[in-house]
């Protein structure tokens, strides 16, 4: 994978495009809880929150022409904990 705008050369063919959106959180660290055995992460609100970013997926010419994608988006559920209020 390579951003939008880049050329790997001619020995290479273009089997995909992706693109990447910026969380509205980035996560700056982690706090475990030794009496509940929880890892709790700390974030902080993202300047770059919404900004995509673009990529072409590239392969070796004469390797495998599979188109190359991204899993969907899997969210993980809400547990109703807030850990920026502690």
């Amino acid at each position: 994978m390579l951003p939008n705008d880049d050329e790997p050369g001619k020995g290479f063919i273009e089997l995909g495009r992706l693109s990447r959106r910026e969380a509205d959180q980035l996560i700056i660290g982690y706090a475990f809880n030794l009496q509940t055995n929880e890892l709790i992460p700390k974030s902080v609100p993202n300047p770059g929150a919404g900004r995509e970013h673009l990529f072409r997926a590239w392969r070796l010419r004469g390797s495998s022409r599979k188109r190359v994608s991204m899993r969907q988006f899997q969210p993980i559920p809400d547990t109703g904990h807030d850990p920026t209020e502690e």
